[in-house]
């Protein structure tokens, strides 16, 4: 991996770096970024391939940090997944989406937990991020959740209009009774702490398997449940309707309750579909490498001041505001400091996108091409894609977006012939340059 200063590397991608983990280390979000809702803008048909093609990227995802998978399927030439990385590929990599996809079309898998144990051997880590993630979603909506529940009027039918789907958690919990309070069963932890102290991360996996699927599905039962419930619709349903304290609170609970739930759920649909259309086997191929393109070590400023002035475009800034944001950010400088060294890649939707569009071939740019990833896009992807898009005409559909920045984007830059390039820039690059 080359380490290169950044007065000796591009300007442009030093200086895009340096704004990307600024803006990092202040904890900015776009709330709305571009297209954040471009899943209301699919058709049914691609909404489904988008879902499958999440789970596929998910069952991949070790929780390694900075690992992302995505992928895609290629129809010409008859229908094959296509997979990419935001990092090289290893034999031990392809080993196991071999092995995954072998698992699911078996004759004695018919539902995710079947498959749940090989799951656990290789992605048991990312779980335990997503429950973690869950749980603390769990929290911040209990803040909020009195005051939402004050405004809610209970339907008397528990199935299939309160709970739908609910028998089994009803009959676990609660004998089969009404819920004692909606507030109650949902501030209720007890699935959440024994799933986080009985799922181990890979390294110490063997002393855990028998229980990890038993564990785990109780806590799936749960996140069903209540991901499934008439209040939580009601909530996420009539946005308009919230205060803004409830919608900074039930969007997340809601994401990340569904993201525990598709290593079953998801995988359930993706066994059906795979036993289906694909009985003796998904071909895959990975993304071949990009000639000139692979991780890039950047050395940043290792102060904050300097890059603050870059990012303003001015010579100086005033005491008062330094004093302002060392009170906000206390610990600004020793994060910058221990965040300076930047590892850059081309992130793995954009690879796929470079690798299977052709530009110059107009046929089939009105259909929706959706590309699953086992995190949500970045900021950076999200605009590249949109600007992609409105240049050729395309309609490349990424997973949902986190409206955050995410310093270790590299600019695909003009490496290659179908990325405009205007007075030695990328037409593309500069909408996230901008």
């Amino acid at each position: 991996m080359a380490i290169i200063e950044p007065p000796r590397f591009s300007d442009r991608q030093a200086h895009l770096s340096e704004q990307l983990q600024l803006l990092n280390q202040f904890e900015y979000s776009d709330l709305e970024p571009p297209d954040v809702q471009q899943h209301w803008k699919q058709d049914r048909e691609t909404r489904i391939t988008a879902r499958l093609l999440d789970t596929i990227a998910a069952a991949l995802a070790t929780g390694k940090p900075g690992e992302v998978f995505a992928a895609t399927f290629d129809s010409r030439n008859g229908l094959r997944l296509v997979l990419a990385k935001n990092e090289d590929v290893t034999d031990e990599g392809d080993r196991a989406v071999r092995e995954f996809f072998q698992a699911i079309i078996a004759p004695e898998t018919t539902e995710a937990y079947d498959v749940l144990p090989s799951l656990f051997s290789r992605c048991a880590e990312n779980i335990m991020k997503r429950i973690e993630m869950m749980g603390r979603a769990v929290f911040g909506f209990s803040c909020v959740l009195d005051e939402a529940y004050s405004d809610y009027y209970p339907s008397a039918s528990i199935e299939p209009e309160e709970l739908p789907h609910s028998t089994a958690y009803r009959n676990t919990k609660y004998g089969g009774y009404l819920l004692p309070s909606l507030q109650s069963a949902l501030r209720s932890s007890d699935g959440y702490h024994e799933a986080r102290s009985k799922i181990q991360p890979a390294k110490s996996l063997s002393d855990a398997k028998p229980l990890c699927p038993i564990v785990f599905a109780r806590l799936v039962v749960t996140a069903a449940t209540f991901n499934g419930s008439r209040f939580l619709r009601r909530l996420t349903d009539f946005p308009s309707s919230m205060n803004f304290d409830w919608s900074l609170q039930t969007g997340p609970l809601k994401r990340h309750l569904a993201e525990v739930l598709q290593y079953t759920l998801g995988v359930d649909k993706l066994i059906k579909h795979a036993k289906l259309h694909f009985p003796n086997g998904i071909e895959h191929r990975w993304v071949d490498a990009f000639q000139g393109i692979g991780e890039t070590m950047l050395n940043l400023d290792d102060g904050y001041v300097e890059p603050i002035l870059r990012a303003l475009g001015c010579g100086d800034v005033s005491e008062e505001t330094l004093a302002k944001l060392c009170r906000k950010f206390p610990n600004m400088g020793e994060m910058r400091r221990r965040s300076r060294c930047v590892t850059i890649r081309l992130h793995a939707e954009i690879r796929i996108l470079l690798y299977l569009s052709n530009p110059v071939d107009a046929s089939g740019h009105y259909q929706q091409k959706p590309i699953g990833c086992s995190e949500r896009t970045c900021l950076c992807c999200t605009l590249w894609i949109r600007a992609y898009n409105q240049e050729f005409g395309t309609n490349w559909l990424a997973s949902a977006s986190n409206g955050k920045p995410c310093a270790t984007w590299a600019l695909p830059g003009c490496s290659f012939a179908h990325a405009l390039e205007k007075g030695g820039r990328s037409v593309i690059d500069e909408a996230v340059v901008e």
